[in-house]
């Protein structure tokens, strides 16, 4: 058996253990229902996350949010402390842990472009933050200077697009950001197109494609939704869309979004989401769109083992996981305390 075949087994194997390990729907609704922040822990143990929280201090939301991220930071790390794990299994794992890296540096990018407002509560993930790099992008002062600290460590994708628009003055570039935004997306997920186009593995490229279409399907549905005129921002790799709705993009309305999906499971989310705006708001749409991406993602990666894609799927469900958990949090929290 080949060096790269024998990790495939053995992490597939431990993968599939660790999934036995994860908090359920039935925990989530369990702990919704409790009386105190406490408890409502306790209804999550007897999984590796459960009992994480349970061993952790989270008297405030802030708290709880900084143990869920160093709980996937641990996860993340775990699986890059097996010396000699092979080379393209290890990018997977780095390739997807800059995704939060984008996010840092969106909320960055945002505060330079805004000025003061709320501290801003990065992601302790990715390059940076597993370098200690966090603080330096809170004392940033220009494009130039983000570009400089990106390209200085390992995150040129980023700088490569940033590295356009320095001339532009700050009215340009908050008219831009959106765009911005999803030319930054955009990187990122062509980084991982790349990586499984490399590694040879369909359904790697596959669970990508869907989720920058998702991705998409939230910028468009957020803009439909407030309407203010102008181009809709935050598209990532548009050419993935269906052409019709490209064409038409700036002159449709929230309720034409289906039409350009029916047959497909796009169409039925879309259609789910218009009923949970109707009922909830935006982050009831959210949720949506989360639910149907890990369904699909699911449905295009779970039975694929003993491939790179395995790996792939144990990085998104453990993010998930994180959700999940944080939005059940979110709202216990609000009931008992009120906002926090």
């Amino acid at each position: 058996m080949r060096a790269p075949d024998s990790w495939l087994y053995f992490l597939t194997a431990l993968i599939k253990g660790e999934e036995a390990k994860m908090v359920s729907e039935a925990q989530l609704e369990e702990a919704l229902e409790k009386g105190d922040v406490s408890e409502a822990k306790g209804a999550l143990g007897g999984t590796r996350l459960g009992d994480f929280l349970l061993a952790t201090k989270t008297d405030s939301m802030r708290e709880l949010e900084a143990a869920l991220w160093a709980h996937l930071s641990d996860c993340i790390g775990e699986l890059l402390s097996f010396s000699a794990i092979p080379r393209g299994l290890a990018r997977i794992i780095r390739a997807y842990s800059m995704k939060y890296d984008l996010f840092n540096l969106i909320s960055a990018l945002r505060g330079l472009l805004y000025g003061a407002g709320p501290p801003v509560s990065f992601v302790p993930l990715g390059i940076m933050g597993e370098m200690g790099l966090l603080a330096e992008l809170t004392n940033i002062r220009d494009l130039r200077d983000l570009c400089a600290l990106l390209s200085a460590h390992g995150l040129g994708i980023y700088a490569n697009v940033l590295s356009k628009y320095p001339e532009c003055d700050p009215e340009e570039l908050r008219k831009r950001r959106g765009g911005i935004e999803g030319e930054l997306w955009g990187a990122y997920y062509s980084e991982l197109l790349s990586l499984a186009e490399g590694l040879r593995d369909p359904y790697f490229s596959e669970a990508v494609r869907a989720s920058v279409m998702i991705s998409n399907l939230k910028a468009i549905f957020r803009a439909l939704s407030d309407r203010r005129g102008g181009p809709i921002g935050g598209l990532a790799l548009e050419g993935f869309l269906p052409r019709d709705l490209a064409s038409s993009i700036d002159s449709i309305g929230l309720e034409d979004l289906p039409r350009f999906f029916e047959g497909s499971g796009y169409g039925a989310m879309l259609r789910e989401a218009l009923s949970a705006r109707s009922k909830g708001g935006l982050q009831a749409v959210e949720e949506t769109f989360d639910k149907w991406e890990e369904a699909l993602l699911r449905d295009i990666l779970s039975r694929r083992l003993f491939a790179p894609s395995t790996i792939y799927w144990y990085l998104i469900e453990r993010e998930l996981e994180v959700r999940r958990v944080r939005m059940a949090f979110v709202r216990i929290f609000d009931r008992i305390y009120g906002a926090s």
